[in-house]
Order: structure tokens, then C-alpha cells, then sequence
């Protein structure tokens, strides 16, 4: 039984990035809004990012039919990347490996969309 499956619902804050390994092997990244807790007194809700990114057939699927603003269902796996930054500082980024995508909005409906929020830092492999 799995133990590591992660299941989020937000929007893509910017196109995706694809690029492809020495070996072909395609690799998709891109970035995950979720509105969380309650409107504040600007009357916004909160927001937290999240990196994700997916291998192979997916990644092609995700640099073909996700935009920015694209609303999905991300089905995954949480990652911890962990470096010494340039100051010797302890380092950890988390992410979530796709395994399987839900498209919950139509590509004229991310079109007409309003931008999500400010854009987030590029996943870095």
C-alpha cells in the first residue's frame, strides 16, 4: 500500500515549462495556486504554491494542453530536494510528482480567466 499520494485542486500560474533530457525523456514544470482559509480584510483569500512536475507521456500532455490559469486535479507524490545554498544554509524545496492529471476547466474557460495570483519561482531540476 502507498502511503506518499497527494491530491491538490487549484490553478496553473504560468505555462508550463518542458524540456527533455540527453536521453529524450520529457520533463514538464509548472506551478499550482490554492485559495486556502478565509477572505482577509482585503477581501482576498490566501494563497499557497506548490511545484510540480511530471515525466514521460505526461509531461507532453501537460506542455500540450495546460496554460496558464488551466484548472486541475493533481494526483501525486510529495518529493524533498535538500541542498547547502552558497552561505552553507540547509535548503529544502517540496514537490509533487504527477502521476495523473483531472482537467476541471475547458481551454476557454483558462482563456477567460483572470491571472491567479503573482507568479511563482521556476522549479529548477
Amino acid at each position: 500500500m502507498k502511503t506518499n499520494i497527494v491530491v491538490i485542486i487549484g490553478n496553473v500560474g504560468q505555462a508550463p515549462n518542458v524540456k527533455y533530457t540527453v536521453n529524450g525523456k520529457s520533463v514538464a514544470s509548472f506551478s499550482i495556486c490554492i485559495n486556502d482559509g478565509p477572505k482577509g480584510t482585503d477581501g482576498k483569500y490566501g494563497a499557497n504554491w506548490f511545484e510540480v512536475v511530471a515525466f514521460d507521456k505526461l509531461a507532453e500532455i501537460v506542455g500540450e494542453h495546460v496554460d496558464a490559469g488551466s484548472k486541475l486535479c493533481v494526483h501525486g507524490r510529495l518529493t524533498v530536494n535538500k541542498w547547502t545554498d552558497q552561505e552553507g544554509k540547509q535548503q529544502s524545496r517540496v514537490k509533487i510528482v504527477a502521476n495523473s492529471l483531472d482537467f476541471l476547466s475547458t481551454r476557454k474557460e483558462t482563456e477567460e480567466a483572470a491571472p491567479v495570483a503573482p507568479v511563482a519561482e521556476e522549479v529548477s531540476f
